[in-house]
């Protein structure tokens, strides 16, 4: 979402890299079907790198889903070490069945990334970039498609990560951000799960009825957490220097 963004003190290009999920772990439970009671806690500015919500096939039964708290950021297999989780927090749908680091879990390993909305940020004429908040128009959670992975970390066991897929933004949302996260409705819930191909990709065109506000340039602190984070702000105005003479 965010196409520059700053955190543990280096630069990181990303598109779809900042979200909220604060919905009730019952509701959650009821909208994706999973098993277990996760521990996760509500959050209005989750960043990159950090443990997320996420839901996936159960291993033992493929026919039931469970919740799991993988690394956002993810890890491929043959990565040196977790240092490339920061460059791997989105994939784009139109070359994920190409790319070395995301071929192998959009065939095998799939996930839904719960969300109650998400942040784009749009460059304004000052300069300053002007974070937007994007949630569902009837307030329901969204799921983000994502993929899931394992890497070997010695000593440090296994470790799950997790990348959310980006698509072209649909027609109101390019003034202000070119890409999206690409999202799964309930009833393509187990479409995109168990499929294995593009063909269980959504539509490129299809809308991902959505409402959107301004909101408060201090989302952009990674240290920054609380409603007020998603509540409705105006954008600043601020005047152009001219010449004085």
């Amino acid at each position: 979402m965010i196409p520059c963004i700053w955190f543990e003190n280096r630069k990181v290009l990303a598109m779809c890299s900042r979200f909220s999920l604060t919905s009730p772990l019952e509701a959650l439970r009821k909208l994706f079907d999973f098993a277990g009671s996760p521990n996760f806690a509500p959050r209005y500015n989750i960043p990159p790198t950090t443990k997320i919500l996420a839901v996936r096939l159960s291993a033992k039964d493929k026919a039931k889903r469970e919740a799991f708290m993988p690394q956002w950021g993810l890890i491929p297999p043959f990565a040196k070490d977790t240092s490339v989780a920061v460059r791997m927090i989105n994939a784009r749908s139109e070359s994920v069945s190409e790319k070395p680091s995301f071929r192998s879990p959009f065939r095998k390993r799939r996930c839904l990334i719960p969300a109650d909305g998400f942040y784009e940020w749009q460059k304004q004429p000052d300069g300053k970039k002007q974070p937007f908040y994007f949630t569902s128009k009837d307030n329901h959670p969204l799921a983000f498609a994502g993929l899931w992975e394992q890497w070997d970390g010695g000593e440090q066991g296994m470790v799950e990560s997790c990348t959310i897929l980006t698509t072209k933004a649909p027609s109101y949302m390019e003034n202000i951000h070119h890409r999206a996260p690409v999202i799964i409705r309930s009833e393509d819930f187990e479409t995109w799960l168990t499929g294995n191909d593009a063909a269980s990709l959504p539509p490129s065109d299809q809308d991902p009825n959505l409402k959107f506000h301004s909101v408060d340039r201090k989302v952009g602190n990674v240290k920054e957490e609380g409603a007020d984070l998603i509540r409705p702000a105006p954008i600043p105005i601020r005047p152009i220097q001219g010449d004085l003479f």
